[in-house]
């Protein structure tokens, strides 16, 4: 058994959890901004993380992290030198499998107790900081890998 089972959170840290949660969403809609908002994606990403962290959760981020940096890298030269079709189909598989994966994280009762009022808005402003990031880093290899083939 943790620690954060035995000793519910109290209020005040309680209300902090929910704050985060709520930042994050906020965080992770300016996020979705292609380039300009990749920064503020990461730190949705980040406060995401803290987040569960804080709640008592340890959640590992490989899986999640390994689409996002497989998935931009694939979708970016499939759009470059095949289609731009094929692309958009390939980096939607790749956000689908990330969705999917923070979907199902493991959350345990305490900290589903400390977060229950602001648990969606942590998945969704997470989910949306990783859509955020992935679309940014797709769009910039796409760009980069277009001016170097035409360049060739």
């Amino acid at each position: 058994m943790n620690e954060t089972a035995a000793n519910p959170p109290i209020p005040e840290t309680r209300r902090r959890l929910i704050r985060r949660s709520l930042r994050c969403e906020m965080l992770g809609w300016v996020g979705l901004i292609p380039v300009l908002g990749a920064g503020v994606a990461f730190v949705a990403v980040q406060l995401h993380r803290q987040t569960l962290r804080d709640a008592g959760e340890q959640h590992p981020q490989v899986k999640t992290w390994t689409a996002l940096t497989l998935g931009a890298p694939l979708s970016a030269a499939v759009a470059a030198y095949e289609s731009t079709a094929s692309g958009i189909v390939m980096a939607t598989l790749f956000l689908l499998l990330t969705f999917h994966h923070l979907q199902l994280q493991s959350v345990s009762a305490a900290a589903c107790a400390a977060l229950k009022p602001a648990r969606r808005q942590l998945f969704r402003g997470g989910a949306l900081a990783y859509a955020g990031l992935f679309v940014s880093a797709t769009l910039l290899l796409t760009g980069t890998l277009v001016v170097l083939r035409a360049y060739h």
